[in-house]
C-alpha cells in the first residue's frame, strides 16, 4: 500500500485555509483526508484526534493525500515530518485587522481602541516569529500561498499545490472544484482587498508604521508583497 502524501498545513490564522481545504476536498474526493487539529468537525477524517504533529493514524490509511491543519500558535510545530509543508499567509494589515474583527465578533466587550492596540502587538510578535520559522528559515519542502494569489489565481495556485505532491494534476478537475467555492475560472472573480481605511480603529500614520515594522522585521518580505 503506498503511503499517503502527508501536506502539513501551517497557516497564518485568515490566510484562507478552509478556502483551500474545500478546493483540495473537491479536487481528490474520497482520497483526500483532512485533520482540522483544534475542534472535532465534520470534515475530520478520523472522529477523534490524535492531537499530534505529524499525525499518528493517516499512515493506516489508503487515501492518496492527508492535509493537518496548523496555525502554530505557540510556533512548537516540527518543520521537517511532513511532506509538504504548505505554508499560508496574508498582507499583514488586512489580516490584522480581518482578525481583529473576528475576534470582537467572539468577545464584543473587546471592541475597544485599546484592545485593538493590544491585539495588534500580540499579532505582531506572532506574524514576525511565523514569518523567521516557516519562511526565512523554510526548509527545501515548503510551498508558501499567499491569501490574495489564492483568492486571485485559484487555478494557478491549486495546480502549484498538486504538483507538489507528486500527483497527476488534472486541470479539468481543478477548474470544477474551484468552480464548486463560486470562484470563476483563472479568478476572474477577482479578489478586492478589504478597504482597512473603513474600519473604526484605522488611523493612518499608526498602520504605516505597523507595516514598516513588520516589512523590516520579515526577510524577504518584498517577494511576496510589494
Amino acid at each position: 500500500m503506498t503511503k499517503p502524501f502527508l501536506i502539513g498545513g501551517a497557516s497564518m490564522p485568515r490566510s484562507g485555509h478552509h478556502f483551500l481545504h474545500r478546493i483540495l476536498m473537491s479536487y481528490f474526493g474520497d482520497s483526500f483526508g483532512y485533520c482540522s487539529y483544534y475542534y472535532p468537525w465534520d470534515h475530520d477524517f478520523f472522529p477523534e484526534c490524535c492531537k499530534n504533529i505529524p499525525c499518528t493514524k493517516y499512515l493506516n490509511t489508503s487515501l492518496s493525500v492527508f492535509f493537518q491543519k496548523s496555525h502554530d500558535f505557540d510556533l512548537t510545530d516540527p518543520v521537517n515530518k511532513a511532506d509538504l509543508n504548505l505554508v499560508q499567509i496574508r498582507a499583514p494589515i488586512e489580516r490584522l485587522y480581518s482578525n481583529f474583527d473576528l475576534h470582537v465578533k467572539n468577545h464584543p466587550k473587546n471592541r475597544k481602541l485599546s484592545n485593538f492596540r493590544q491585539f495588534a502587538l500580540r499579532e505582531y510578535y506572532y506574524y514576525v516569529a511565523f514569518w523567521r520559522k516557516w519562511i526565512t528559515a523554510a526548509s527545501n519542502n515548503t510551498l508558501v500561498v499567499t491569501y490574495e494569489d489564492l483568492k486571485n489565481q485559484p487555478d494557478r495556485e491549486m495546480l502549484k499545490i498538486i504538483q507538489a505532491t507528486g500527483l497527476e494534476a488534472d486541470e479539468t478537475r481543478i477548474l470544477n472544484a474551484i468552480a464548486q467555492q463560486k470562484v470563476s475560472r483563472g479568478g476572474n472573480a477577482r479578489y478586492v482587498a478589504r478597504n482597512v481605511e473603513q474600519h473604526e480603529f484605522f488611523d493612518q500614520e499608526w498602520t504605516a508604521e505597523y507595516l514598516t515594522k513588520i516589512r523590516n522585521a520579515c526577510l524577504d518580505y518584498d517577494e511576496f508583497y510589494d
